[in-house]
């Protein structure tokens, strides 16, 4: 039965000595000062969650903000103008017109669902075909799977003699050529019709589309003899047609249910679009993805290799570098793959034997298929898991895109310290790269400005695909980021970079995308990163308190969630510390004898153990989430709490009240937490506040040198992002994790100190 009044007389003993020690507290300004900033925080950190605060992860500043990027134009597929609207999911295609030099783009073609749409880029995306009832589409029964392809067969300097073929191949087999020659004013040339257009069918759906044209200009422009199209379907076919009339020079097989893959685009070579980098540039051998990596002659259809197994499966198409100087000093072409499970590939054109300098580099490991070649690796020790994207050349240079997220500068032969097949650099975006982002189509290059670009797919975390944008990327070519810009739609195919006719943008190329959802895209590919921000207000409408971070990522936020972070760290560091602490102490001090020996000792060995190198060992050996982080610290910071409270139980144990339980027949236990505790609790409290302080600057620690959880917006990760960053000079970045680090960690040192005053008398301030 309760004794409620024994209850109540406790709970006024216990009011009495609060209000007691309460009284003592305030005497000590200190300890008023550090429970004030504590308080402060702990208001912050509860908070936070009904502040309507910016995700501290995941949320960016909008591209607007940014970056100072000029987009020209964007185009909405589904307006009047074009009556489409369905995902673009192709490359976008250029039609150039031939000059002696510089030659200028003036026409786009993007297919959406069976809808090919021509796009006037020099007059705001407006479009470029006109038919008899305003229609401004060529269309098809069925969904356009493969092309456009824009191939000029005719003088590459003359305008006079342009001779532009448009390819396409839709689902249900029909190889469409369209002529598009005509140079006319906006709107005013017709839509392809009648002998502008010719049809073949093949078997299965068209997949992939190779051309070659004569890469050298004609003084007769003609479609030559040689000049050819290749197509590949669904059904492991792949035709040879000629390039003259659309006749079937050769029907090649490789089995039913195997995709034929080809790279169509970007056109080679890049001075004037030419031919597809799935052909030498003598148009003598086509490489292509037939479940096996194929090479065939282009004159009959023979195979020029035997089939190599690249790996299963296999979903993107080998490509042939442009000629250059190789490693043993001769001039010649490559042949390039890449792997859906991170290998990289180099073979010789005529022979198909493995480029010499990656099957003997160190960077080389054996390929499950027996030979050596190069792994894409996505750190020291590990591979990339891909998919790879098929590899863009730039001579010496290899540059892969992977379904992991990640960008590769790939070495093609030794340079300096770098072994043949050595990864240069690598470039990831950290923040989206965590909630699923990857990259969806091989990089291009802008090759006068020497500008990478990369496009992918942010899930943005969650499994609905309507959740999926899009953002491209534009990197210098050391790996430095120097502009993202963000679109509504995924991003499913590689952009098309050329110059236009219009003149603000005479000498800057453009960029060209379409999205999925059916929008089309005219941004300059020079612009600047911005970030990180400083506080004010931006183009979007955002303001920004504190400014971003180099993400975009809002500081003010970050700062707010990391108070939660520090004052969950410091509190249950400080918990289990004490804990611990308590229990060796009470243990050891009161029972004595061989228990406090072994107690000891061991607390002296933890004692003695170097923390920090400690620490970062167990950290990485455990994992970098927040919870190892609070265990780690807490089981090697109880041995001073422990030692303390084991001093002080040796005098108390001594008591006469201590003597009078044992005499009543108390038990150890009984006597250690029931008599002894209460009288070791200012100790423990003391030691508390000392623990939270050295907690979070332990766990700023931790995370400023990388071994932090990465998904947790702690002070630390913040330092340390300044610091990777090299922006010290963000002093709206730098100074608010450190000063809330110093500050809060002072406000708890300050409360301790007033604990002290009031467990030992003498060092009151009289």
């Amino acid at each position: 039965m309760v004794d409620w009044d024994l209850a109540k007389e406790r709970l006024r003993a216990y009011r009495r000595n609060l209000a007691n020690t309460w009284a003592l507290f305030k005497e000590s300004r200190i300890g008023v000062v550090g429970i004030g900033i504590m308080i402060v925080f702990v208001i912050l950190a509860a908070l936070a969650p009904y502040l309507g605060l910016r995700d501290p992860i995941y949320w960016r500043a909008p591209s607007e903000d940014v970056i100072a990027l000029d987009t020209y134009w964007q185009a909405d597929t589904s307006s009047f103008l074009f009556r489409a609207g369905d995902p673009i999911q192709s490359q976008v295609a250029i039609r150039v017109i031939p000059r002696a030099t510089d030659p200028r783009a003036d026409r786009l073609y993007a297919a959406s669902g069976n809808k090919l749409l021509a796009i006037n880029p020099a007059a705001g995306g407006s479009k470029g075909w006109t038919g008899p009832d305003q229609t401004a589409a060529f269309t098809t029964p069925t969904e356009i799977t493969a092309g456009p392809v824009a191939v000029n067969f005719g003088s590459k300097t003359n305008p006079a003699y342009l001779d532009l073929v448009v390819y396409l191949g839709t689902s249900d087999g029909t190889f469409y050529a369209l002529n598009d020659s005509a140079v006319e004013f906006d709107g005013d040339t017709p839509l392809p019709g009648g002998p502008d257009v010719t049809t073949r069918s093949v078997v299965g759906s068209v997949t992939s589309i190779a051309v070659w044209s004569e890469p050298t200009d004609d003084p007769a422009p003609a479609r030559h003899l040689g000049e050819s199209v290749f197509v590949g379907t669904s059904e492991g076919h792949l035709y040879a047609f000629a390039a003259s009339n659309l006749s079937l020079i050769w029907e090649q097989s490789f089995g039913p249910g195997i995709p034929i893959r080809m790279a169509s685009g970007p056109m080679n070579p890049p001075a004037n679009p030419s031919y597809s980098p799935a052909l030498t540039e003598d148009g003598q051998q086509l490489f292509l993805n037939a479940g096996d990596w194929q090479s065939v002659y282009t004159r009959n259809g023979t195979l020029a290799w035997t089939g190599f197994p690249v790996s299963t499966p296999w979903t993107s198409a080998p490509v042939v570098g442009l000629p250059s100087i190789l490693a043993d000093g001769s001039f010649g072409e490559l042949a390039y793959a890449a792997s859906d499970d991170g290998w990289l590939f180099a073979r010789k054109i005529a022979t198909g034997a493995p480029y010499a300098p990656w099957e003997s580099s160190p960077a080389a490991q054996l390929h499950p298929s027996g030979s050596r070649t190069i792994p894409v690796m996505e750190t020291v020790s590990q591979r990339d898991p891909g998919p790879l994207s098929s590899p863009f050349i730039d001579s010496t240079t290899v540059y892969v895109t992977s379904g992991s997220g990640i960008l590769y500068s790939i070495a093609r032969d030794a340079v300096g310290t770098l072994s043949a097949g050595t990864v240069k650099w690598r470039f990831a975006d950290k923040v989206v790269r965590e909630r699923g982002f990857r990259f969806t189509a091989p990089p291009a290059l802008a090759v006068a400005q020497r500008i990478i670009f990369g496009v992918g797919v942010d899930s943005k975390g969650t499994p609905d695909p309507a959740d999926d944008t899009g953002i491209v990327y534009s990197l210098s070519e050391v790996g430095d980021l120097l502009w993202r810009k963000d679109f509504n739609g995924t991003l499913a195919a590689s952009p098309s970079i050329w110059t236009t006719q219009v003149g603000a943008q005479l000498n800057i190329p453009n960029v060209w995308l379409g999205t999925g959802r059916g929008w089309v895209y005219a941004i300059s590919s020079t612009g600047k990163y911005l970030a990180p921000l400083p506080p004010g207000t931006y183009p979007s409408g955002n303001q920004y308190l504190w400014g971003t971070d180099l993400q975009g990522r809002d500081i003010f936020s970050q700062f707010i969630w990391g108070s939660r972070i520090a004052l969950i760290v410091g509190f249950s560091v400080a918990l289990l510390t004490v804990g611990i602490g308590l229990v060796v102490g009470l243990v050891a001090g009161y029972l004595g004898r061989k228990t406090d020996i072994v107690l000891m000792r061991f607390t002296d060995v933890i004692l003695v153990l170097p923390l920090l190198p400690l620490l970062i060992i167990l950290a990485a050996v455990l994992g970098s989430s927040i919870w190892n982080i609070i265990l780690v610290i807490a089981l090697l910071s109880w041995p001073g709490t422990a030692r303390v409270i084991r001093s002080e139980v040796l005098s108390l144990k001594e008591r006469p009240y201590i003597q009078s339980a044992r005499v009543t027949g108390a038990s150890s236990v009984r006597i250690m937490f029931r008599h002894l505790t209460p009288n070791v609790m200012p100790l423990v409290f003391l030691y508390m506040t000392f623990a939270v302080s050295g907690a979070i600057l332990l766990e700023a620690a931790l995370s400023f040198i990388g071994l932090g959880d990465p998904n947790t917006p702690s002070w630390g990760q913040m330092l340390s992002t300044v610091q990777q960053a090299d922006l010290l000079r963000a002093y709206w970045w730098l100074l608010p994790p450190g000063l809330g680090i110093t500050v809060l960690s002072l406000a708890f040192f300050l409360t301790g100190r007033a604990f002290e005053q009031i467990i030992n008398p003498r060092l009151r301030t009289r």
